[in-house]
């Protein structure tokens, strides 16, 4: 019997293996499923520590293994274990044994000659290699359609585990609001950079004044105050735009001082000195573009000549200088012809108009007087007056340079601030007027062009060309035109643009037109030409464009 134990012991064992393959192909599949379902419930509708729980790796393994182990008990209990009995009726059906080794097992009790018989042929059938080798064969391992099932369940698991997210009202609220968080903090963080960039520019180049000296001062206090306290993110970034809006309200009243405001007068007096073709020519063409430092120059020029051995050249430069105060003192004249024209007429506007003239008379006058002691050798009081306006002017640029560099720093992104935190005004501040250049949006554009590199490196041929640069100087020259169209005081071209247009407006149109043509662009041509000197500062008449 030896030998029938080993062949049905060997028969059971690989059917208790099939029987396991199939049970685990049918369980996989419910497995795969009960976690699918398990994923979508921890993750999109149960939340907090819970959820965080449930749908941890270690609790998903855990869940699984007690699913299929339960379902795989089920099965094996409905189906039945594989016993030796039913090992040795698989091993006489499927080898064709003729019950060889059923009737063996069952007799092997018995000792009556037929059971000895049937026991000793079972044994020899058992001990046949050729019964060994079917057995492999009969009893082979198969994997059915099930297990397609399994591997597409857990392939669905795999992806539900990877894909679906950890769905948190509360979480997702709150990244919501870190990430407006961070979008806010770093809006503040340049608006602060912003008004520290223009506080820099204004110390490095402007002339500062008391009044400006106490702005940035009480600025710098603002913004050491804001970095102590735990401001919002959007508090931060409104103090920010509204410190720069008063920054440039400073800016604008220093630049519109009564000091810099006369010599801005003045330099329109002065470009109405006529040019002639003797020794001061140069000086009168750098009075008459307002250049007082090269008009100082030209007047120490002049001075050295008028101290020169050769007695033609000494007397030729005394009457240049001569010729000057004469032009001067004439300008002057004309000044107070204007003042007592504009007083004649009583308007309310000829006021601060009639102040300015006298002014202007007054100056003209005294650069006259000046200038004729100059030619009498004393240079010391002209010298004095080209140098006041020289530092006038300068400062005048510098401060105009600032101003535009805060606006423009904050005309971008400064209205954001306006819900939340209105603009600051000095006390005396008026209010912008909707008029040409004082109205906010063409200042703003104005000051967003630097106008003197752009026009003298176009004039000179040295600059870009084509479509840009003939964008560029045609809002130069409409924003030019329409300034000095209005011709008011309350409506001023800014310094900037109206230097600018002194010196190189009368080149400007055929470039303009040329630039055009060269690039192919459809841009409306400008409406209105001047018609008048070039280098004056006057009111341009309109003329119709062909």
């Amino acid at each position: 019997m030896t030998a029938v134990h080993q062949l049905v012991e060997r028969a059971r064992r690989r059917l208790q293996v099939s029987e396991s393959l199939a049970v685990a192909a049918l369980a996989l599949p419910i497995t795969g499923w009960a976690m699918l379902v398990w994923i979508f419930v921890s993750r999109l509708f149960l939340h907090g520590h819970i959820a965080a729980a449930l749908s941890s790796l270690e609790t998903m393994m855990a869940f699984g293994a007690a699913v299929f182990m339960a379902y795989s008990a089920l099965l094996v209990s409905l189906r039945g274990w594989p016993t030796r009995a039913s090992a040795a009726a698989q091993l006489d059906e499927r080898l064709n044994l003729a019950s060889r080794m059923t009737t063996a097992l069952s007799v092997q009790t018995c000792a009556d000659e037929f059971s000895k018989a049937a026991i000793e042929d079972a044994n020899r059938v058992a001990q046949d290699s050729k019964y060994k080798n079917m057995l492999s064969r009969a009893f082979a391992f198969h994997f059915g359609s099930e297990w397609r099932l399994g591997a597409i369940a857990w392939a669905l698991v795999l992806a539900a585990w990877l894909f679906i997210p950890h769905w948190n009202p509360s979480t997702v609220k709150k990244d919501t609001q870190s990430q407006q968080d961070a979008v806010s903090l770093e809006k503040a963080v340049a608006a602060e950079a912003k008004l520290n960039d223009a506080i820099q520019i204004v110390v490095e180049v402007a002339a500062i004044d008391d009044s400006i000296a106490k702005v940035l001062e009480s600025l710098r206090q603002v913004m050491d105050q804001a970095n102590q306290q735990s401001s919002s993110p959007a508090q931060r970034e409104a103090q920010a735009f509204a410190q720069q809006a008063l920054l440039a309200a400073a800016l604008e009243k220093a630049s519109q001082a009564e000091p810099l405001d006369s010599n801005e007068s003045l330099k329109d007096a002065l470009s109405e000195l006529p040019l002639t073709q003797g020794e001061e020519r140069e000086l009168m063409a750098a009075l008459k573009r307002g250049d007082f430092e090269a008009a100082a120059k030209e007047t120490q020029k002049l001075a050295d000549k008028a101290k020169s051995a050769n007695p033609a050249q000494a007397a030729a430069a005394k009457q240049a200088l001569e010729k000057v105060a004469a032009a001067l003192n004439k300008q002057g004249a004309a000044e107070a012809a204007k003042a007592n024209q504009k007083m004649a007429s009583g308007s309310q506007k000829a006021v601060a108009s009639t102040k300015k003239s006298m002014a202007n008379c007054k100056q003209c006058n005294s650069m006259g007087k000046a200038c004729k002691e100059a030619a009498d050798g004393k240079i010391k009081n002209l010298m004095d007056l080209l140098k006041k306006g020289s530092a006038a002017s300068s400062k005048k640029k510098s401060l105009s340079q600032c101003l535009a560099s805060s606006r423009n720093a904050g005309s971008r992104s400064g209205f954001r601030a306006g819900s939340s935190q209105s603009t600051p005004q000095l006390a005396d501040e008026p209010d912008a007027r909707k008029t040409q250049f004082n109205s906010e949006d063409m200042m703003s554009e104005s000051q967003d062009l630097d106008a003197e590199p752009i026009a003298r490196d176009f004039v000179q041929g040295s600059g870009t060309s084509g479509e840009e640069a003939a964008r560029k100087l045609t809002v130069i020259e409409h924003q030019v035109q329409a300034g000095l169209e209005e011709g008011s005081q309350e409506d001023e071209v800014p310094a900037a643009l109206r230097e600018t247009h002194q010196k190189y407006f009368s080149q400007w149109k055929n470039k303009i037109d040329s630039a055009k043509s060269n690039s192919n662009t459809q841009q409306p041509p400008p409406s209105t030409t001047p018609t008048n000197n070039p280098a004056s500062n006057a009111p341009l008449k309109p003329s119709s464009t062909p």
